[in-house]
């Protein structure tokens, strides 16, 4: 697939940040500008359609109820409820402004299907079958991963599947969109 709109990427056209006074003056200067709404889909609806970045990509249908019932019974797992949420509303993006791709429901897949074959680190991953890739960036040059499974140990956490180590990127699917609003370092493996 390809992609080429520019955005925020590092390696597109950079618009000029801004720091909202919702802002904590602890983040990375390059952090932009989010919605004063606390809600963090608001927040992400706001970024990728309010055509402030120069980019605004095609909406998207939202998943049904069904769709997210048949892909809990086909993993025997259960959304957590800020991906649940997320899913209901937005089900994937093609493209964001920053050349991050959101997968829809239908498009997710553990780290061990067959495509992932080149994610060579996840060989020593635990619960590998467990990590659902859900987003990449760059035209797949990273990929994103949530682990779906009972160990509480390891619930809900975001890694970079294709990194040796696998860092963990945030502890929950929504500290992920709150770092990726952000453009949050961490998200390249920088933490």
């Amino acid at each position: 697939m390809i992609r080429s709109k520019a955005g925020r990427s590092r390696f597109g056209r950079q618009l000029v940040p801004r720091v909202s006074s919702t802002v904590s003056s602890t983040l990375p200067q390059n952090s932009w500008s989010v919605s004063k709404s606390g809600d963090i889909f608001d927040r992400l609806e706001e970024y990728w359609y309010s055509g402030r970045t120069g980019f605004i990509p095609p909406r998207t249908q939202g998943a049904s109820e069904a769709e997210i019932q048949a892909f809990e019974q086909t993993h025997a797992l259960k959304l957590p409820a800020d991906l649940r949420g997320y899913f209901l509303r937005f089900n994937g993006i093609d493209e964001g402004p920053d050349i991050f791709c959101f997968w829809p429901i239908a498009k997710l897949a553990t780290v061990q299907t067959p495509a992932f074959n080149s994610l060579k680190a996840t060989v020593n991953l635990r619960e590998a079958n467990r990590y659902f890739v859900f987003a990449d960036y760059l035209i797949e040059s990273h990929y994103y991963a949530i682990y779906l499974g009972d160990n509480p140990l390891f619930q809900n956490r975001v890694i970079l599947p294709d990194f040796p180590d696998q860092p963990i990127i945030a502890p929950s699917f929504s500290s992920f969109l709150e770092l990726y609003l952000l453009d949050d370092p961490r998200l390249f493996g920088n933490g």
